[in-house]
């Protein structure tokens, strides 16, 4: 909405990326026009309050998680993350008009 882009799910990967020296990287751009359209899209924090991510002076960013000031690692157990992507067929018949 607006000018704004919201990292949707990934901002831990996109900081070891930075981390790792790499300054781009593929991304997926979806764009809506009505805040009713971020229901399908965006990660509920995002559409529970979507004032913060798109009328905020100055939104959270990602070069906030290099800056001490802002900052702060903590120690964390190490997790391997699974996507199951799926999709589903559905025959329906209709009459003819």
């Amino acid at each position: 909405m607006g000018q704004r882009i919201v990292l949707h799910n990934g901002y831990h990967r996109a900081c070891a990326l930075r981390m790792a020296g790499v300054t781009h990287a593929p991304v997926i751009v979806q764009t809506v026009s009505r805040r009713d359209e971020l229901e399908v899209v965006a990660a509920a924090a995002v559409v529970d309050d979507p004032a913060f991510y798109f009328r905020a002076n100055r939104p959270p960013m990602l070069k906030d998680f290099f800056d001490p000031r802002t900052s702060i690692v903590l120690p964390a157990r190490r997790r391997r993350k699974m996507i199951k992507v799926s999709f589903t067929v559905t025959e329906l018949y209709v009459e003819d008009l």
